[in-house]
């Protein structure tokens, strides 16, 4: 168990209940994604909140199967500082979620900079698939209105 303790942070699952879940769907051909999910306003108690600390879970198990979901919204909630986590742990995402903050709306709509995260996905290359998990702040034409200039 202390080789699993990488950082001050407890991870509830245990690493051999990690390293089986991981290897039966390494066996399927199934990517699993971890989504740290924000502690402030949605989840409160999560035990999972920090992008760090999945990226510690994922390169522990070193399963390629084994990767984060980054929840742009969750992250700027509980941590900020967005590309300065991508630029860290990029090379462990495996899918990206995207809405605004506060809110959960459309990009646009809140305080982060879509065309900033979106440029430094880019720029440490990331591959993967972009879902729009958000509810439009108005209705869903003018939500994929806001959607298309990104």
């Amino acid at each position: 168990m202390k080789a699993f303790l990488v950082s001050p942070h407890p991870f509830p699952p245990h690493p051999a209940f990690l390293n089986y879940v991981v290897c039966l769907h390494q066996r399927s051909g199934i990517q699993m994604n971890l989504e740290v999910l924000n502690i402030t306003t949605d989840h409160v108690g999560n035990f999972l909140a920090t992008t760090q600390m999945a990226a510690e879970m994922t390169r522990l198990v070193g399963c390629p199967k084994l990767k984060i979901l980054y929840d742009v919204y969750h992250m700027q909630l509980n941590e900020g500082s967005l590309c300065d986590h991508i630029r860290s742990y990029g090379d462990q995402f495996g899918h990206i979620h995207v809405a605004d903050a506060p809110g959960r709306h459309e990009p646009g709509t809140g305080e982060i900079n879509y065309h900033t995260v979106f440029s430094c996905l880019e720029e440490i290359g990331y591959q993967g698939i972009v879902g729009f998990e958000l509810m439009p702040r108005t209705t869903t034409a003018q939500a994929v209105q806001a959607i298309s200039q990104y």
